[in-house]
């Protein structure tokens, strides 16, 4: 799966990362290096995680690491984070966790934004299907 979407399409300088499984876990920078990041991660060898004189934040500062990991699903290749999928009036159970989430800033996740970014991936995925939809009919 592809975490992330290519500039030319979401229009934003995220790196895109293609990983064996979607993130299954709340993760933030501010909690340090995990064993499990490195696949998350855009370049980044196994002594790099491991040497202690690498701090997370610079890898983050970088851009070869992201900030956070959300629980997240794959559709049609995407990651997207399981928090805007579900029923949106069962999101607010999650919200205080998002709020604990660290950016690359070291402000809370903004919640509404994260569900603005996902309702965004959702409506160009599903142009690019009707656009293929049309083409093959040619």
């Amino acid at each position: 799966q592809c975490a992330g979407l290519p500039a030319e399409v979401a229009g934003c300088p995220t790196p895109q990362v293609c990983v064996e499984e979607c993130p299954r876990t709340y993760w933030t920078f501010v909690q340090g290096k995990s064993s499990d990041l490195q696949q998350f991660c855009d370049k980044l060898t196994p002594s790099q995680l491991e040497d202690n004189t690498t701090l997370i934040s610079q890898l983050v500062a970088e851009r070869s690491c992201p900030a956070y990991l959300l629980p997240s699903t794959p559709v049609l290749g995407r990651c997207l984070p399981i928090f805007g999928l579900g029923r949106r009036a069962e999101t607010g159970k999650v919200v205080a966790k998002m709020k604990a989430i660290k950016t690359e800033d070291r402000d809370g996740l903004d919640s509404e934004s994260l569900l603005e970014g996902i309702d965004y991936v959702i409506n160009k995925i599903d142009k690019r299907s009707h656009g293929e939809k049309i083409l093959s009919y040619l």
